[in-house]
C-alpha cells in the first residue's frame, strides 16, 4: 500500500508540474485555457474555475491542457493559441519539458540538503569518522543477487556464531569473503534503516572482473550541504544525469537500429512501481532523487520530434518558419498528432505487457 501511494504520488507531482508549465505560460501570455486535464478522458469528476475546467480523468497514463486554437481553431481570435508569434507558441510547447528539468533540479536539492551518501575522500578522513561499506552495484547472476542484496544497501558485517563481526573498511570485507571462498556466510546489511541478514554462498572461481560475491564497494559517509550548496549540488548533478540519460537513449537507438544486443531496458508503469518499492527502503534521499530522475525521462521523452509529444508540436512550428510563415493544415496536423498518440499508446501496452512477463517470469 506504501509502495503504491508513493508511486502514485510521484506519478502525479511529474505530471501536473509538466502540466502546469504549459498552463501558466499559456495564461501568462493570455491565451484561453479551457481544460486542465490529470489523466485521459474518460471523465470522472470535475470543476470550473473561471474560463477553465479543471477534471480528473479515467485513463491515468499522463495528464493534458486543453488550449484553445491549439487545434486550428480561433483564427481571428487574438487569445487563440494559433494567432501568437512562433516563439511564443514554441515557449508554451516547451515549457513543460522545462518544468519537469526544473523539478528535477528541486528534488535533487532537496536531497543533498537532507544528506545524500558520498565517496570517501581518503585524504578527508577524520578520527572516529563513521564510513559506511556500501554496495555500488550487484553484478547479473551472481551471489549476491540470488541472495536479494540490492544496489545501496550497506554492509555493516558478519554474522558468525550469533555474534556480529564489523567491517570498518571495504579490504575488510574483501580479505574476509576471499578467505571463505566457496562457503555460505551470513551478512549484516542496512537498507535505509532497516537492519538485514543475508545468507550468500560465496564462488569459488568467479567470472573475470567480478569477486566472489559479485559486487562493487564504495566507501561513503553521508555528507549535508547548506542551503545554496544544495540548490548548486542539485542543479549540477541534474546537468550530469541529463547527459547521461540522453546519452543513453541515444546509444539504445542506435543499437536497435544497427542490430546490436544493448544491456539497457525500457520499462514502462509496472517498471516503475517495482523500482519504487526497492528504493522505498533506502530512505527519502534516494526517493527525491529516483524522482528526479523520472522527471527528467519524462521531460528528455517529451522532448522528441515525435507527433504528439512537445518535441513533435514544435516540430511543426518549426516547418511553418521555414515555409515562410506558412501553416500546415490544422486538420492534417491534428491527424499527425492522433496517430502518435495511438502509437504511443500501443507502446507503452507492448512495454507493460513485457513489464509483466520480466515480473512474473523472475518469480
Amino acid at each position: 500500500m506504501i509502495t503504491a501511494l508513493i508511486f502514485a504520488a510521484i506519478l502525479i507531482v511529474l505530471i501536473i508540474s509538466h502540466e502546469w508549465g504549459h498552463f501558466i505560460t499559456a495564461k501568462l501570455f493570455g491565451i484561453r485555457v479551457d481544460e486542465f486535464g490529470l489523466g485521459f478522458p474518460p471523465r470522472i469528476a470535475s470543476f470550473k474555475k473561471g474560463e477553465t475546467t479543471y477534471s480528473l480523468n479515467a485513463l491515468f497514463l499522463g495528464g493534458f491542457v486543453k488550449i484553445f486554437g491549439e487545434e486550428g481553431e480561433g483564427n481571428d481570435d487574438p487569445r487563440s493559441f494559433i494567432t501568437q508569434k512562433a516563439y511564443i507558441r514554441l515557449i508554451i510547447t516547451f515549457a513543460g519539458v522545462c518544468m519537469n528539468m526544473i523539478l528535477a533540479g528541486i528534488l535533487l536539492s532537496f536531497a543533498f540538503y537532507i544528506g545524500v551518501p558520498h565517496p570517501l575522500d581518503e585524504s578527508a578522513i577524520t578520527p572516529g569518522q563513521e564510513i559506511r561499506i556500501q554496495i555500488a552495484d550487484v553484478s547479473k547472476d551472481s551471489p549476491a543477487e540470488a541472495a536479494g542484496i540490492k544496489r545501496g544497501d550497506v554492509i555493516k558485517g558478519i554474522l558468525e556464531n550469533g555474534v556480529v563481526e564489523q567491517f570498518r573498511r571495504t579490504t575488510d570485507v574483501q580479505s574476509f569473503t576471499q578467505a571463505h571462498k566457496g562457503q555460505t556466510i551470513i551478512l549484516v546489511l542496512e537498507r535505509g534503516k532497516n537492519p538485514l541478514e543475508k545468507a550468500v554462498m560465496l564462488r569459488e572461481n568467479p567470472p573475470e572482473n567480478e569477486g566472489v560475491m559479485g559486487v562493487a564497494l564504495v566507501e561513503t559517509n553521508i555528507v549535508h550541504y547548506s542551503v545554496m550548496g544544495s540548490i548548486v549540488a542539485g542543479f549540477s548533478y541534474l546537468g550530469t544525469v541529463t547527459k547521461e540519460l540522453v546519452m543513453s537513449f541515444v546509444d539504445y537507438i542506435a543499437n536497435a537500429v544497427n542490430g546490436r544486443p544493448t544491456e539497457a531496458q525500457i520499462g514502462g508503469p509496472v517498471r516503475i512501481a517495482q523500482m519504487t518499492r526497492d528504493v522505498i527502503p533506502l530512505g527519502i534521499p534516494y526517493i527525491l532523487n529516483f524522482a528526479a530522475v523520472l522527471s527528467i525521462t519524462l521531460a528528455v521523452i517529451n522532448a522528441l520530434p515525435f507527433p504528439a509529444l512537445d518535441g513533435g508540436r514544435a516540430l511543426f512550428i518549426l516547418i511553418e518558419k521555414i515555409r515562410g510563415g506558412k501553416r500546415i493544415k490544422a486538420s492534417s496536423e491534428a491527424t499527425a498528432h492522433m496517430v502518435g498518440f495511438f502509437l504511443l499508446i500501443a507502446l507503452m501496452v507492448i512495454i507493460t505487457f513485457n513489464d509483466i512477463v520480466r515480473l512474473f517470469g523472475a518469480q
